[in-house]
């Protein structure tokens, strides 16, 4: 919490700045830059209502710094522009952070105290080390470098050589009843024996002497720094990096461990029949292997602990290398430094008018990024369940695009956000052909005007998007395996042979509404176990109130004879109960909350909670009212459409239907509660172009000052 707090802290001060450029000094390969024109806000938040504010209180704590009283304090200038962006490479994932300076006495004031480390003077700037971390500046501004290795070369990974492996566990237990056996009278030490088990396994190096390798000094020396220049091929100067290419897969290889290898070698462990047994000579035996083993283990171990410093160690000076060659760059650019600035799609992307602009190559990002910054929240695992997602994990509106854009607008009366995609050419036939459609209209009749909570609306041409599919996979997986593109392409299109797209795209054309009609209160069963003195459960039945939603959806479908034929199995194996030309989904036997009604009529197929309803359609009735005509024209303009009555919502969802804990936060939420969410996306030739809008109550003099007291509002509720 306390981080979020202060990053969005950091961000609001931005929104006070105007605008500057320090998008030349961002290097060309750079995967995502957020840039704000402060311009066009400034005086939106004012400086005293942050410098009184509960967030900016809150940041002081998490500082941890007594000189900072104001936002002055820290000597930056608010009236120029403060730019994020993340630099990605095949070694590194960078993330800069340019912040404009005011008065670089109060700046080299805070921050050395913060960072609790010496200034170290450079040619033309200062800079602070921490952590993996570094801040320099000078008189005009300053830079914060941060970021992770991604690399491969310096990655850690730990396995047996190959003479290791030479030998099985019955291989090494034969030779370790030889030395026993020469070693009757057990005189020999562990070394010993374990150099005589080296002899007898044929290997050419002895075990026990992987721990004779030399102490890591405590900082680096010039001969470990030359040798990741020489590996990497590091020419460093004013300009960036440019190391080897490495694979840009990510992969995390745990280490093997051997002792654990041992105990399990040791457990599958079978003595031979026909040998004379005695228990004590057995016991005194197993324990001289178990010694000798646990040695030998021990040694493979502190080398594998030693190896793995190593790398570590080559990686941290890669990292610092860089990192200096980076800040050397920033303050003394040489005319080959190729910056973002002279990317086309990020140059058109800068837009006055706009507070805030999001510029996004998607095509690194989606795979680096994304999944790179899930593993700093929440860890490897997720990260790795993202990525192996691959394009089921990618937005449909954005289809893995080459370049996003979105923009964000305080206006006066609500927060608008705007998002283009810019496709390459299969890309941009591909969104053309499967948003060509437009919404079913019929669907428009069944929709009681506004009386709703919400709706979603989605039309796109199922057809064309099961046939892209396989080249979308293609695209997702195959560069990581450039090796292997032959591979790929004929298992793309044995995907497409066995999908027919022209039936399953009969089936479910692609164009679907779902509306949200209602919240009730509802009296559910549910099974439970209640436990006697004796901790005997007994099955019971129990009921509980809770909030359902009412519900209609609608999907069109060219093939009702199949949806038919479906629906009958579902009749056989007891699922759905048939009425008079209509189907229920019985709660109690699809362990549903409340029943669903469905019927197929005239190419709809209409799924609902409310069985009069499905009734009145059987019957050809007709309902009170249209969809009311702003909606209509929205959904009809749209591929895609969400919206949320959230002033409605919120009048619906009681206060006491939370826990006691959140009570507070949602009665506040209603308070500051916006009016309307939407958000809308289409098609223009070929990219998409999406636009949300979040309406906000008119007691606030702008959407920004709204956005900043809510957040004000919720950490004074929470500390």
């Amino acid at each position: 919490m306390k981080q979020t707090l202060s990053t969005f802290l950091l961000l609001t001060i931005v929104l006070v700045g105007n605008s500057q450029n320090f998008t030349s000094k961002i290097s060309e390969n750079a995967s995502m830059v957020f840039t704000l024109n402060g311009s066009t806000i400034l005086g939106k938040v004012s400086e005293k209502q942050l410098n009184e504010s509960a967030v900016f209180n809150e940041f002081k704590k998490e500082f941890g710094n007594p000189d900072i009283n104001t936002l002055s304090d820290f000597g930056l200038d608010f009236t120029k522009s403060f730019v994020f962006a993340q630099e990605w490479d095949t070694s590194m994932n960078i993330s800069i952070f340019f912040m404009p300076i005011k008065d670089e006495a109060k700046f080299t004031k805070i921050i050395p105290t913060s960072y609790g480390s010496e200034i170290k003077k450079e040619k033309g700037y200062k800079v602070l080390e921490k952590n993996g971390k570094k801040i320099a500046w000078n008189k005009e501004f300053a830079v914060f470098i941060s970021g992770y290795y991604v690399g491969q070369k310096y990655r850690y990974r730990y396995s047996y050589d190959n003479e290791f492996l030479k030998s099985d566990y019955y291989t090494e237990n034969r030779a370790i009843k030889q030395i026993i056996e020469e070693d009757s009278e057990n005189t020999w030490g562990l070394q010993k024996q374990s150099d005589r088990m080296d002899e007898i396994l044929g290997l050419s190096f002895k075990v026990s002497e992987l721990d004779n390798h030399p102490e890591f000094p405590e900082n680096f020396t010039k001969k470990e720094i030359q040798e990741v220049k020489s590996e990497m091929n590091l020419t460093i100067g004013a300009n960036q990096a440019d190391p080897k290419k490495e694979s840009m897969e990510v992969e995390f290889a745990e280490d093997v461990m051997v002792d654990e290898i041992t105990e399990a070698l040791e457990a599958v462990a079978v003595e031979s029949a026909d040998e004379a047994y005695n228990e004590d000579e057995y016991y005194k035996n197993e324990s001289r292997k178990r010694e000798l083993r646990s040695y030998r283990a021990d040694k493979r171990n502190d080398y594998r602990n030693y190896l793995r410093e190593k790398t570590e160690r080559k990686r941290d000076i890669l990292t610092q290398l860089l990192y200096d060659n980076r800040v050397s760059s920033v303050f003394n650019p040489k005319s080959n430094f190729n910056s973002i600035a002279a990317n086309s799609s990020f140059k058109n992307s800068q837009d006055k008018k706009a507070d805030a602009t999001f510029w996004v190559r998607n095509q690194m990002s989606g795979n680096a990024l994304s999944a790179n910054l899930l593993r700093e929240l929440y860890g490897y695992r997720y990260s790795r369940m993202y990525r192996d997602l691959g394009v089921f994990g990618t937005s449909l509106n954005q289809m893995n695009s080459a370049y996003s854009v979105s923009k964000l607008f305080f206006e006066k009366d609500g927060i608008k956000f705007e998002n283009n995609t810019e496709n390459n050419e299969f890309q941009l036939n591909s969104t053309n052909n499967i948003y060509s459609t437009k919404q079913d209209s019929r669907f428009f009749d069944y929709v009681n005007g506004d009386n709703f909570l919400g709706y979603m609306s989605l039309s796109f041409d199922s057809k064309s998007l099961i046939e892209v599919m396989p080249q979308l996979y293609m695209d997702q997986y195959g560069r990581f395996a450039e090796d292997r593109q032959e591979e790929f392409q004929v298992m793309v299109e044995m995907i497409s042979i066995f999908l027919d797209e022209k039936a399953i795209g009969e089936l479910a054309t692609g164009n679907a509404f779902f509306v949200l009609k209602d919240m009730v209160k509802k009296e559910v069963t549910y099974n439970s176990y209640e436990y006697d003195e004796n901790y005997k459960s007994t099955l019971v039945e129990k009921t509980k109130t809770e909030l359902l939603p009412e519900f209609l959806f609608m999907f069109s479908t060219s093939n009702e004879e199949m949806l038919t034929k479906i629906m009958g199995l579902g009749i056989k194996n007891e699922i759905l109960i048939e009425n008079n030309k209509y189907y229920t989904i019985n709660s109690k036997k699809g362990d549903l909350p409340f029943d669903i009604f469905f019927v197929i009529k005239d190419g709809i197929v209409f799924v609902s909670t409310d069985e009069i309803e499905i009734k009145t359609i059987v019957q050809g009735g007709k309902f009170e009212n249209n969809l009311a005509s702003r909606h209509q024209k929205l959904v009809s303009s749209n591929s895609q459409v969400i919206y949320i009555n959230n002033q409605k919502l919120t009048e619906y969802i009681p206060t006491d239907f939370f826990s006691r804990r959140t009570q507070d936060e949602y009665a506040m939420y209603k308070e500051f509660g916006c009016e309307e969410i939407v958000v809308s996306s289409k098609n223009k030739n070929g990219n998409m172009e999406t636009t949300g809008f979040v309406s906000t109550p008119n007691n606030e003099l702008n959407s920004a000052l709204y956005f900043f007291n809510f957040i004000n509002r919720m950490i004074e509720i929470k500390y």
